[in-house]
């Protein structure tokens, strides 16, 4: 009787230990006045358990501040090519980056262009708070300088990869082009701009890239300065094709544009095209120029066939002779045939 009684106490406590162990694992500990009163000050602070640096273990993960992002109030003026971040509460779907474009202007949704050169962060907030509160109850604007284009260059238009790239001393203009993944073929290299300021205004200073580029001689490429904005225009005009090619028109006109290039943008030639005797139209009266093409020629490799073509000019594909040689064979075979035919039977009914 006295065995059962222990197996049974024996199997009670077996089993609230395990209990225990389960509910309290070793090293755990009750929470101490200095940790209850930490932990409610916490939870008690802005609804979320994330703690000050003072109170965080070593290894935990640091909370990035705004500062911390690159996100800043600035009391410096704001300028063209700068990038904000515009933050609105209760919206936040209209949170977003903004460049200040050349006119010193940025885009917000829902009331469009707003000045933004010259003004401090605090004070676009405060214009930016009036006008937005029209249509979002109570909001909360906050603008922050993201990117400053004092440190940064700017880079438009036809190449790669526009946008904002950090300046570098000692850099140059094909540099940052090359940087930005180079021109594209529509790019007018002989027409870059370099925006440049000047006090509180902008000099343009013209810059002939395809010069610098076929010199070869790199102190010859342009200084940049921090802040400057690099513009690279379209080429002006394109190449127009008509007659007998696949799909006759006018195409962009591509940075060293030849005659095969533009054969092979309009898809070809279409069946009974002269390729031998293609004009060239160049230029306006009294000084237009006609060159004629054989683009077998063109075809063989024959460098001065291949010529380079120039914005606006004018191709013509003609349409072969209906009176050939060939075509006259061609068209004569067919009646030839049926006389010698009719002679021989007139000859065999004579016999």
């Amino acid at each position: 009787m006295i065995r059962t009684h222990a197996r049974k106490w024996i199997s009670v406590t077996s089993v609230f230990l395990l209990l225990a162990n389960i509910l309290f694992p070793p090293g755990a500990r009750a929470i101490s006045p200095d940790d209850q009163r930490r932990l409610e000050k916490i939870l008690s602070s802005s609804g979320s358990p994330t703690r000050s640096g003072a109170d965080m273990p070593p290894d935990a993960p640091k909370v990035v501040s705004q500062a911390d992002q690159g996100l800043l109030h600035s009391d410096q003026a704001i300028r063209p090519g700068d990038t904000l971040y515009f933050s609105v509460s209760p919206a936040e779907e209209l949170s977003r980056d903004l460049v200040v474009d050349q006119n010193g202007k940025i885009s917000i949704p829902l009331i469009g262009a707003v000045t933004a050169e010259g003004k401090t962060t605090d004070q676009l907030s405060e214009e930016i708070t009036r006008v937005i509160a029209k249509y979002v109850a109570h909001p909360k604007v906050d603008i922050f300088l993201k990117q400053s284009i004092s440190k940064q260059i700017g880079l438009s238009g036809q190449v790669t990869l526009p946008g904002s790239y950090p300046y570098r001393p000692n850099m140059r203009l094909l540099d940052l082009i090359s940087g930005a993944g180079g021109f594209l073929p529509s790019a007018d290299r002989k027409k870059v701009r370099i925006l440049r300021r000047s006090g509180t205004d902008r000099r343009i200073i013209p810059v002939n890239a395809e010069e610098i580029m076929t010199s070869g001689d790199p102190n010859r490429d342009v200084l940049l300065e921090p802040g400057d904005l690099v513009e690279v225009t379209r080429g002006r005009g394109g190449v127009a094709i008509f007659g007998h090619v696949d799909t006759p028109g006018v195409y962009d006109y591509m940075y060293d544009m030849r005659m095969i290039d533009l054969i092979s943008v309009c898809h070809g030639f279409r069946e009974g095209a002269n390729i031998h005797h293609m004009m060239v139209i160049r230029g306006e009266s009294p000084n237009q120029t006609t060159t004629f093409i054989n683009f077998d020629a063109v075809v063989r490799n024959k460098p001065k066939a291949n010529i380079a073509l120039l914005p606006g000019d004018i191709v013509f594909v003609p349409q072969r002779s209906l009176w050939s040689a060939s075509s006259v064979a061609a068209a004569f075979t067919p009646i030839t045939t049926i006389i010698l035919a009719a002679a021989t039977v007139l000859l065999a009914v004579k016999k």
